[in-house]
């Protein structure tokens, strides 16, 4: 996995239109799923294909947590889209 930083750079390459702080903040977020996944908290690995249309949308519906639950949290089951909708609450 690429550290805070570097997928926060990426983000900002991908996606020069989403303040640098919410890059830094779905940096924070694609951490903690990824922590979770590796250790099989949720089921569902999360990653670029999943982190740069999230950016893409947030800046399309100015709503970071509303992007993250169209493109990730309603593909997940029950128990993985509760823990996930707790990292979302613990970042934003």
């Amino acid at each position: 996995y690429l550290t805070k930083q570097q997928t926060a750079d990426l983000i900002q390459r991908m996606v020069p239109e989403l303040a640098a702080r919410q890059a830094t903040k779905l940096a924070e977020f694609t951490a903690l799923c990824q922590t979770a996944f590796a250790a099989r908290e949720i089921t569902l690995p999360f990653s670029a294909r999943q982190y740069i249309p999230i950016a893409k949308m947030a800046v399309a519906f100015l709503d970071m947590k509303r992007a993250i639950q169209y493109n990730f949290i309603n593909s997940l089951d029950e128990k993985d889209a509760s823990a996930v909708t707790g990292f979302v609450n613990s970042v934003w």
